[in-house]
């Protein structure tokens, strides 16, 4: 991975971060242990504020695992299509409330050193203020939509869920989570960085949702999915599908 923080500069208003040339995607990390090859069908979480069901369908849009960089060819690269794409039924847009999407890919991944499975959060769980997360994605680096060629990570730090709301005037709720970069330079994720993961540990506790005025900002916390509170729906919508 390129070690290098996402940085952004000012925006007008609250973004939700489905805004670059690249669709909407679910980046699994890529880890460095060994793993015997194996296929299974995969159920991929991403965020809601993609293009709807419809137009996934209609769109030649690709889920793609295993891939650093976006020019290199890479023959960790798995390319999948998209087989059902099933949004959290209580979205709301206004609010970005549940603010998640299942993605069900079209073929089954091969899981080896470079594409391998990453824990959800336990049921309810709540990252406590002060831990620190990392945060990647192929977002805009700057105010003209520039494109990394080079997978970004930067880390962040859990914020107080009460001081995170007192900041955004009320307008976040119990299932987000709000992350931000202890250093005064602008770091964090920005616009096509939607739906990326945010790893505590050996868990993913989040999916990015939107932020403020200016990608980094910390007066303005990074709103991110509360996975743990919808591992219930999770593993309905793994039944049914």
């Amino acid at each position: 991975r390129l070690i290098r923080p996402l940085t952004c500069p000012s925006l007008s208003e609250r973004q939700p971060r489905c805004c670059a040339p690249l669709p909407c995607r679910w980046q699994r990390l890529r880890w460095r242990r060994p793993a015997r090859p194996r296929s299974q069908p995969v159920k991929l979480r991403t965020r809601t504020k993609c293009p709807s069901r419809t137009s996934i369908s209609q769109q030649p849009f690709l889920i793609v695992l295993g891939a650093h960089s976006l020019k290199t060819p890479e023959a960790s690269r798995q390319t999948f299509g998209i087989q059902q794409s099933v949004a959290h039924p209580l979205y709301d847009a206004g609010t970005v409330r549940n603010d998640i999407r299942l993605l069900k890919l079209n073929g089954s991944v091969i899981f080896n050193r470079d594409v391998r499975r990453i824990r959800l959060p336990r049921m309810n769980t709540d990252p406590h203020p002060g831990v620190r997360c990392q945060v990647t994605g192929w977002g805009d680096i700057s105010n003209f939509g520039t494109i990394p060629t080079k997978l970004m990570e930067t880390n962040v730090t859990i914020v107080d869920r009460k001081a995170c709301n007192a900041s955004w005037a009320g307008n976040v709720f119990n299932g987000m989570l709000c992350a931000a970069n202890t250093s005064p330079a602008l770091r964090g994720f920005c616009s096509g960085d939607s739906g990326g993961p945010l790893l505590c540990g050996s868990r993913v506790q989040g999916i990015v949702s939107f932020n403020g005025k200016r990608c980094g900002d910390r007066r303005y916390p990074d709103i991110y999915t509360r996975i743990s509170k919808y591992i219930l729906w999770v593993r309905y919508i793994l039944k049914m599908y």
